[in-house]
């Protein structure tokens, strides 16, 4: 008889892998030694932390990534419906 193994999202959580709800914090608190690394990190975490602040999420350190993403898709392809173009050093993001 065959097995069959069926994993949901939360399948590499015994692994010590985020949810995806807590996935912000793990990026953003992840420590980056090499100096090019730390520079990209850096530069993203601003950029993130600039969309965050147009669109908070309800619980602090926990926003829906796959929803800010899309909406920067959006941004990128110029039907924004948020103006998340306008915000300075977003065009990392959005590239």
């Amino acid at each position: 008889m065959a097995r069959v193994f069926i994993l949901g999202a939360g399948a590499s959580r015994f692994a010590g892998y985020p949810l995806s709800l807590e996935l912000w914090k793990f990026v953003r608190d992840f420590p980056v030694i090499e100096v090019m690394a730390k520079r990209r990190a850096d530069s993203f975490i601003q950029a993130m932390e600039q969309v965050l602040r147009v669109v908070p999420p309800r619980v602090v350190d926990q926003p829906n990534l796959e929803g800010l993403f899309t909406l920067l898709d959006l941004a990128a392809m110029g039907a924004e419906p948020l103006g998340l173009r306008l915000l300075t050093g977003l065009s990392y993001v959005l590239r």
